[in-house]
C-alpha cells in the first residue's frame, strides 16, 4: 500500500508552518530552490525528506533528497522495500537496524493514493459494472489540504558500482492498520506523524519504545477520500488529472 503519493503544493509547507515544525539545521546541496508540484511520486523517485544524521560526532537536523526504496539487505538478496509494516519494523532484517539506531525520517506529502480489490462487476461507488476483477483508485488528503508527513526510515549505503561515489540515502514509508475512512478501501495505511510529534520522531536518541507510541492511524475525521481514474496508475501522469474524481 502508499505506493504513490505526492506533493501538489509544496508552498503550503511554509504558508501552514510544516518547515518550521521540522526545524530543520540545514538543506542538502541536492534540494533545488524551489519544489516543483508532483501529483503522483512513484518508487524509485528522489524526493523530500527531513531527518536527522550524524557527521563528525555531531547529530544535525537535515532537509534533503532520499530515494523511496529502501536498500535492504536479506540472508542471500537484496531488495527495495518500498512499504515497511510498523508492527515489524524492529525485528524485521529490512529494517531492524535503523529503526533501532533511531534513523527515522518525515516525508512531506499532500495526497496519497490506495488501490481498492472489488470482485466481477462489483463497482462500490455505484458505477457501471465491471466485466472482469479489477483494482479502483482512490485518492486520500487531510480535510483542509493541508500538508502532512509520513513517518518512515532511512539509511545509508554505497552503490557497489562506483564505490567512490558518496552513500545514497533510501527510505521506506511505515504503514499502520487503516482508519475507519481508509478501511472501507484499504487494509492498511501509511503512517502521518502529526507536527507536535516531529521532534520526538526526528531525534535519535528518542526510545524506540516511544517512537513506536507514535505509529498509530491518523484520525479519520481530519481525513477525506475520493474516487479517482486508472490515470494514476501510469506514473508518467504526473498532472493534475489524476486527481479528478470519477
Amino acid at each position: 500500500m502508499c505506493g504513490r503519493f505526492g506533493l501538489i503544493r509544496p508552498e503550503l509547507l511554509a504558508e501552514r508552518g510544516l518547515l518550521d515544525a521540522l526545524a530543520v539545521e540545514e538543506v542538502g546541496a541536492s534540494v533545488p530552490p524551489t519544489i516543483a508540484p508532483r501529483f503522483n511520486v512513484a518508487p524509485g523517485t528522489d524526493v523530500l525528506v527531513a531527518l536527522a544524521h550524524r557527521r563528525d560526532g555531531v547529530v544535525r537536523r537535515r532537509l534533503d533528497l532520499a530515494r523511496w526504496g529502501l536498500a535492504a539487505r536479506r540472508p542471500g538478496r537484496s531488495e527495495r522495500l518500498v512499504n515497511a509494516r510498523s508492527e515489524s519494523v524492529a525485528g524485521s532484517p529490512a529494517t531492524r537496524d535503523a529503526w533501532a539506531r533511531g534513523r527515522r525520517c518525515l516525508v512531506p506529502a499532500d495526497v496519497f493514493y490506495e488501490w481498492q480489490d472489488v470482485a466481477d462487476g462489483d463497482d462500490p461507488t455505484g458505477g457501471a459494472r465491471r466485466t472482469r476483477r479489477g483494482r479502483l483508485p482512490w485518492a486520500f488528503a487531510r480535510g483542509d489540504d493541508a500538508p502532512f508527513a509520513f513517518g518512515g526510515v532511512w539509511d545509508a549505503s554505497r552503490d557497489p558500482d562506483a564505490p567512490e561515489a558518496p552513500p545514497v540515502v533510501t527510505f521506506a514509508v511505515l504503514t499502520t492498520a487503516p482508519n475507519a475512512l481508509l478501511a472501507t478501501v484499504h487494509d492498511r495505511m501509511p503512517v502521518i506523524v502529526p507536527p507536535a510529534a516531529f521532534d520526538a520522531w526526528l531525534d535519535r536518541a528518542t526510545p524506540p519504545a516511544a517512537a513506536a507510541a507514535l505509529l498509530g492511524p491518523y484520525p479519520a475525521a481530519e481525513m477525506r477520500g475520493w474516487r479517482i481514474s486508472t490515470r494514476v496508475n501510469d506514473p508518467r501522469h504526473d498532472d493534475a488529472s489524476v486527481l479528478e474524481p470519477v
